[in-house]
């Protein structure tokens, strides 16, 4: 049986990961993802806050540090 935290699978890259193919067919290599480190700590400090102010605004940042990230679904 599995154990705790085991997969029966892999998730797929996702695009923006820019796979990239082998020799060999069944493995790929992905690109990591650029982000802006700075960008990315002002807005954790600004989720931070919102965490004990307002709820809805923490999807919103969520977003921001996560482009894939999907609001109640919506694109």
């Amino acid at each position: 049986g599995l154990r705790p935290g085991e997969k029966l699978y892999e998730e797929r890259l996702m695009d923006e990961e820019g796979m990239q193919k082998t020799p060999n067919g069944l493995i790929n290599i992905a690109q990591p993802i650029k982000f802006d480190e700075e960008n990315f700590w002002k807005t954790m400090e600004g989720l931070y806050t919102a965490a004990y102010e307002e709820t809805p605004k923490m999807k919103e940042l969520v977003k921001q540090l996560v482009p894939t990230y999907k609001i109640d679904g919506r694109e």
